[in-house]
């Protein structure tokens, strides 16, 4: 789970304690058939049928099949709920499924969420309901317009849940709130030049936990990586180098590891907040060989103003970094970078951008065949101005070392566009917004 940005404050300890208990409370949970969901439509009210599977008429392109207002709303009735927000991750349940992992938005404050699969996994339903156990506001609670704790499933069945703190959640006990991140806490947490940090991926790495992120003190920002040797019950932080830019260092928005090898990438490129046209901008991606002990950084040059990267993907065949670029009055375009052993990284260019077109790319899996499944959406221009935003999904593919065989598919156009991937044990990959879910087989 990564983030681009250091936009969530002070998240509380307790919002990860409450998420990775009420995650581990739904393990295995199955809904029946016809159990209610609320769907974000002006059409749709709360409580509306859960999706049911559609016919081969409905089929999404590049295999994945539609299951429309199959997701509970992250808010009450079909109150407005900003893309990206909302069901945020997905992790494994333990039970070949996965379990829904975000913020729930009661209108004045997001509080930490969960949701439940149904059959098949073809539907995610909130558990529990909002107004109870946990979904009060206090209880828990997630910066006004943040995000929710990064969360991962141990190896021992355990739920790691990180914010300003990490928890663990053991499958049988209770949940133990373990090391502080000492993150700097802002003064006023509306100032966007207050000290702050947060945690925006984590990933196990053989006994090791890795959380990456960043802080900004005394208005300079720079990247973090914390490690654990313990599940999380000490902290330290290895030395990172710093990279040769100009100005702040971007935080860390995505993490990724092979076996002892990790790399970790910087979330914005250093002229991301550039308005002229230009490819200029640098890109720090840091490299472990030893399981996050000691890091080398690398800097990818060339790249485009307004750049922000997502997240990193161990492939079949080498590493997938990807993201989009954001500049006023052009379309947002997918950035795409691969590196065959995670220190020397290369921009698609060519016939990959050609068939990938434009949009934010959000999220990313690998399938069981080690290829590169990414998910996000394509803002559209708005016909009235006081209308919400609306957004057409889509869903991208390509070989084994994302660097050939690029498709594109478009998954329609609505309020709630996919924002999460995950791929299922059986080998289907599963993706979801807030209100929908679209599955391919394997």
């Amino acid at each position: 789970m990564g983030r681009a940005r250091l936009t969530r404050v002070g998240t509380a300890a307790s919002a990860a304690a409450l998420v990775a208990a009420l995650l581990m409370a739904g393990c295995g949970v199955i809904l029946p058939d016809g159990a209610g969901t609320a769907t974000p439509s002006a059409s749709s009210t709360a409580g509306s049928a859960a999706g049911t599977a559609p016919s081969s008429a409905a089929r999404s392109a590049l295999g994945f099949r539609a299951y429309r207002d199959a997701v509970q709303w992250p808010a009450k009735a079909d109150a407005y709920v900003p893309a990206g927000l909302g069901l945020e991750a997905l992790v494994p349940d333990g039970h070949g499924c996965v379990l829904g992992v975000g913020v729930y938005r009661t209108g004045y404050q997001d509080l930490p969420a969960r949701w439940v699969p149904g059959s098949g996994c073809t539907r995610l339903a909130l558990d529990p309901p909002p107004g109870q156990g946990g979904w009060e506001p206090g209880g828990g609670a997630v910066s006004v317009g943040g995000s929710g704790p990064v969360v991962l499933r141990w190896t021992d069945g355990s739920l790691i849940s990180v914010a300003d703190r990490v928890s663990r959640t053991p499958p049988s006990g209770r949940t133990q709130e373990l090391a502080s991140l000492n993150l700097p806490v802002p003064d006023d947490p509306r100032s966007e030049s207050a000290d702050r940090g947060a945690a925006t991926a984590a990933v196990q790495v053989g006994r090791r936990l890795l959380i990456g992120g960043g802080e900004r003190v005394a208005q300079v920002e720079h990247a973090v990586v914390w490690l654990s040797e313990d599940r999380g019950a000490t902290l330290r932080r290895p030395v990172l180098p710093v990279p040769a830019i100009p100005g702040d260092t971007a935080g860390i928005s995505g993490i990724a590891a092979h076996g002892g090898e990790v790399v970790a990438i910087g979330g914005m490129v250093s002229n991301a907040m550039d308005r002229a046209p230009n490819a200029t901008g640098r890109l720090p991606i840091w490299h472990s060989s030893d399981a996050g002990g000691h890091w080398t950084v690398s800097v990818v040059p060339g790249l485009p103003a307004g750049a922000f990267l997502r997240g990193v993907l161990r492939l079949g065949d080498g590493w997938l970094a990807y993201g989009f670029t954001q500049r006023a009055g052009d379309p947002d375009r997918p950035v795409l970078l691969v590196s065959p052993d995670g220190k020397s990284w290369t921009r698609l260019g060519g016939s990959a951008v050609s068939a990938v077109g434009t949009g934010d790319v959000l999220a990313g899996t690998v399938d069981a065949a080690g290829r590169p499944v990414l998910v996000g959406s394509a803002i559209q221009p708005r016909e009235k101005p006081d209308t919400d935003p609306v957004y057409c999904g889509a869903v991208w593919t390509a070989d084994a070392g994302g660097r050939t065989d690029w498709s594109r598919g478009d998954l329609g156009c609505g309020a709630a566009p996919p924002q999460t991937a995950a791929t299922l044990a059986d080998g289907r990959v599963l993706l979801a917004g807030n209100s929908d879910l679209w599955l391919r087989a394997r």
